[in-house]
């Protein structure tokens, strides 16, 4: 009788703790992140309300709450009209980029602030509307014979950097498929 006993209480036990380390213990999906949030978490010597993970974590079910974020690149086509250069010539542009929620863990603040929970289509608006007003801003201080695909390109660097750090998102390429002069 003991031996039974003892038998279906190991069976049980063993059943009880792979369904508690299943909802423990959490691995990402390649090129994705998980968030943790819930606790207070120290990042830099001040505390943060979140830790980011790309390996196995621990997550305390009732505490804390785990939310896997897409980490790949996020395509964004952009169509520009009626950009004016300084002579008063009107200018199309059609670019390419790739964007994503920057690995830095400096930075991750700021995309978890604004990205946290969001469809990956609002974060490529986002990028969207950021990439065309920097090349607007760009295409404004060039005149008609340094309008080019590396001047332009260099400019657009220079132009969106400190806007995506704000963002925490990264620019991973950027490429110009047309510009031209509008009659």
């Amino acid at each position: 009788m003991g031996w039974v006993l003892g038998g279906v209480l190991g069976v049980l036990f063993i059943v009880i703790e792979t369904f508690m380390m299943g909802r423990l213990l959490r691995v990402p999906l390649p090129h994705r992140f998980l968030v943790v949030t819930g606790g207070r978490y120290n990042r830099g010597g001040k505390p943060v309300g979140f830790r980011i993970s790309r390996k196995l974590t621990y997550v305390i079910p009732v505490l804390e709450q785990c939310r896997e974020v897409d980490g790949s690149c996020i395509p964004c086509g952009i169509e520009i009209r009626n950009a004016y250069l300084p002579g008063g010539v009107r200018v199309k542009a059609s670019l390419f980029a790739l964007v994503r929620l920057t690995k830095d863990p400096a930075l991750a603040a700021c995309w978890i602030e604004r990205f946290l929970d969001r469809p990956t289509g609002d974060i490529a608006q986002v990028a969207t509307e950021t990439l065309e007003g920097a090349a607007r801003q760009v295409l404004s201080t060039l005149a008609a014979e340094e309008v080019g695909d590396l001047t332009f390109l260099a400019g657009m660097a220079d132009a969106t950097a400190e806007s995506f750090r704000k963002l925490g998102l990264e620019l991973v390429h950027l490429s110009v498929s047309s510009l031209r002069k509008e009659a």
